[in-house]
C-alpha cells in the first residue's frame, strides 16, 4: 500500500470471520487488497484440537461456530473462505506464498496450473447459468488436462443441453419463480396444517413455515428443482459427445450436492475439487463408503473431494493475462529476447490510487465513529467514547477522521 508519505507498507489482517468484511476492504482497498485462502484437511485439523486436549465433541462444536454461527453477527468463516483470491493449503506453504507474491508482482513467467486452468473452466461456465439461486460450474477433465465436458445449473431443454438466451423464455428466471421454493413452501403448508388443524388463519406465511420447521432440514430439500445441476452437465455433455468421464477429474465451484455425488461416484470420475462449501450436501453422510475428505481414509475405491489450492478464478485474468488485465500491461521480450524480471524493481501489477483508497478510509472511519458513539451515547457514556477511539465529537467543521 503506497501512503503519501511514499513509504510502501503491506498490512496483514490474521483472520477474517463474516464476508462483510471482506466487502468493507474491498470497497476501501480495491485491487490492492488480497484474501488468502487456507485449507486445512480434517487430519491436519483434529491434530491441532487432539494437541489441545479438546474432545470430539468439543472439537465438532467449535468447527460449526466457526464456519456458520447461528447468532446474526457470528462468525461465518465458511462464506469468507470461499471468497479467496488464492487459495493455500496449512502446513509448509511458503512455496505457494511466494509463487503468489510474485504474480501479484507482475511476474510474466508464471503461468496457470492445470487445476488452476480448470477450475476457471468451471467458474466462467458458472456465468451462464440464469439460475434464481446460484451460479455454479463444473469442468470435468482428462488425466492430460483436456476438457470432457462443462457443465452450469440450469433448465434442460428437448434434444438435448440447456436453455441459453437464445432458446426463449424458458428458464426459471422467465417464469418467474423457482419450482423447488414453490413446491416446498406448498408441502410445507400442508403439513403444518396436518399437525396444527386448529390454525385459524386463512394462510400462514413463509417466514411463520420457516420459524415452526427451522432446523429440520426440510427447506434443505432440493427435489422438485427444474434445473440440471452444473455436474450432472458435464457428465451428461459427455454422454452427448461420446467421451469417458472414468478417471476424469472433476473441477466445480461449489461442493456437490448429495444427488450429484451419486452420478460423479457411478460415473467413474476419480477426483473432485471445489471451493465453495455447501453446508446443505449430505454427500459424505450417504456415500462415507464410497468418498471421502478425510486423507486417511481415501483409498482406490473412495473418491476425494479436495479442496482447491491455487490462484482464484476472480483475479486469474487480472493476475495471468499480458493485456487483458486491468493493471499494467507486461512483456516477456524485446528485440527477441527475453526481458528479465527481478523481484527487487517488481511494482504490484494491480495499482492503488492513494488518493482514493485514503478518502474510502476516511469515509468508513468516520462511518464507524459515529455508528459507536451514537450507540455508546444511549448508554450515558459519551464522554469514555471518544478517548476509547481517539476522536473528537464530529462537528460540522470535524474532519472526517
Amino acid at each position: 500500500m503506497l501512503h503519501s508519505s511514499g513509504q510502501k507498507n503491506a498490512h496483514i489482517i490474521a483472520t477474517l470471520k463474516r464476508p462483510e468484511e471482506v466487502d468493507l476492504l474491498r470497497r476501501v482497498y480495491g485491487s490492492g487488497f488480497y484474501l488468502i485462502g487456507i485449507a486445512a484437511s480434517d487430519d491436519t485439523r483434529n491434530e491441532f484440537f487432539r494437541e489441545r486436549g479438546l474432545e470430539p465433541q468439543e472439537q465438532l462444536s467449535l468447527v460449526e461456530i466457526d464456519a456458520a454461527e447461528k447468532d446474526d453477527s457470528g462468525q461465518h468463516t465458511r462464506d469468507t473462505f470461499c471468497l479467496s483470491d488464492v487459495f493455500v493449503s496449512l502446513g509448509p506453504h511458503s512455496a505457494q506464498i511466494e509463487r503468489f507474491l510474485d504474480i501479484i508482482f507482475g511476474n510474466p513467467f508464471e503461468t496457470p496450473t492445470q487445476n488452476e486452468r480448470s477450475m476457471y473452466l468451471a467458474y466462467a461456465s458458472s456465468l451462464s447459468s440464469g439460475d434464481l439461486a446460484r451460479q455454479v460450474g463444473a469442468a470435468l477433465i482428462d488425466e492430460k488436462g483436456d476438457c470432457l465436458g462443462l457443465g452450469w445449473n440450469e433448465v434442460p431443454k428437448a434434444g438435448g443441453g440447456l436453455y441459453g438466451p437464445e432458446d426463449g423464455e424458458h428458464r426459471d428466471k422467465d417464469k418467474g419463480a423457482d419450482s423447488n421454493d414453490t413446491e416446498k413452501f406448498n408441502m410445507a403448508e400442508k403439513i403444518i396444517r396436518k399437525l396444527i388443524p386448529d390454525i385459524q388463519e386463512d394462510k400462514i406465511t413463509i417466514k411463520e413455515m420457516k420459524e415452526l420447521l427451522k432446523d429440520t432440514g426440510f427447506f434443505d430439500i432440493t427435489e422438485f428443482g427444474r434445473a440440471v445441476h452444473a455436474e450432472m452437465a458435464a457428465i451428461l455433455s459427455c454422454a452427448r459427445t461420446g467421451r469417458s468421464p472414468v478417471n476424469g477429474i472433476l473441477f466445480v465451484t461449489t461442493f456437490p450436492c448429495h444427488n450429484c455425488t451419486r452420478h460423479i461416484i457411478a460415473s467413474g470420475i476419480k477426483k473432485v475439487y471445489y471451493i465453495e462449501p455447501y453446508a446443505k450436501s449430505k454427500a459424505l453422510q450417504l456415500h462415507d463408503d464410497a468418498c471421502s475428505e478425510n486423507q486417511t481414509e481415501l483409498s482406490e475405491r473412495k473418491v476425494p473431494f479436495l479442496p482447491f489450492i491455487g490462484i482464484g478464478p476472480r483475479r486469474f485474468l487480472d493476475l495471468f493475462s499480458l493485456k487483458l488485465s486491468s493493471g499494467y500491461p507486461i512483456e516477456r521480450k524485446t528485440e527477441g529476447k527475453k526481458i528479465p524480471w527481478s523481484r527487487k524493481t517488481a511494482a504490484p501489477r494491480l495499482q492503488m490510487a492513494p488518493v482514493s483508497y485514503l478518502i474510502r478510509e476516511r469515509l468508513a472511519s468516520k462511518d464507524l465513529t459515529e455508528i459507536f458513539f451514537h450507540s455508546q451515547i444511549e448508554t450515558g457514556i459519551e464522554g469514555d467514547v471518544h478517548a476509547a477511539i481517539g476522536t473528537e465529537p464530529l462537528g460540522d467543521n470535524q474532519p472526517n477522521c
